[in-house]
C-alpha cells in the first residue's frame, strides 16, 4: 500500500522554464504523471493510463490526492529500461515532500517506482499501475 501511496502522490518539482513533454516517448508520458500529481489533478492522471483501468484506478487517485494541499518530486531520475516498438519499462527513482490537508509536512525517502507502458495511437499510455507492496 505504502508504494501505492508514494507513486499516488509523485509530483514534479519546476524551476525556471520546463521542457515540454508529451506522450509520445515513455519516457515523456512517466514526466506528466509526474506533473499532474504535482498539480493535483487527477483527470490528467488517469488519462495517461490505458483506457481500460483508467475507472479502476480514478477512485484511488482522487482519495489520494484529496488528502494533500501540495506535492513535489525532487532529484527525479527517469531511465527506460527496456523498449520494443509496443512496449516498454521505466523506472522513476525520486523523493516525494508533501503538505497534508492539515498542514502536516511529510517526506517519501529516495526511491525507485517501475512503470509499464503500452504504445497506443501514437501515445504511450501506462498500462499497469506499479505494484502493491
Amino acid at each position: 500500500m505504502m508504494l501505492l501511496l508514494t507513486v499516488l502522490v509523485g509530483g514534479i518539482s519546476c524551476q525556471g522554464k520546463a521542457p515540454e513533454y508529451t506522450t509520445a516517448t515513455p519516457e515523456g508520458t512517466v514526466k506528466l504523471l509526474f506533473d499532474a500529481y504535482s498539480s493535483l489533478d487527477p483527470d490528467k492522471i488517469v488519462n495517461l493510463y490505458i483506457e481500460e483501468t483508467r475507472e479502476e484506478i480514478r477512485p484511488a487517485t482522487v482519495g489520494v490526492l484529496g488528502q494533500f494541499q501540495s506535492i513535489r518530486i525532487v532529484d527525479l531520475e527517469i531511465e527506460t529500461i527496456s523498449q520494443t516498438e509496443a512496449t516498454a519499462i521505466v523506472e522513476a527513482s525520486f523523493t516525494t515532500i508533501y503538505v497534508e490537508k492539515d498542514g502536516t509536512p511529510g517526506r517519501f525517502p529516495f526511491h525507485t517506482v517501475e512503470f509499464h507502458l503500452e504504445k497506443r495511437g501514437g501515445e504511450w499510455l501506462i498500462s499497469q499501475p506499479p505494484p502493491v507492496v
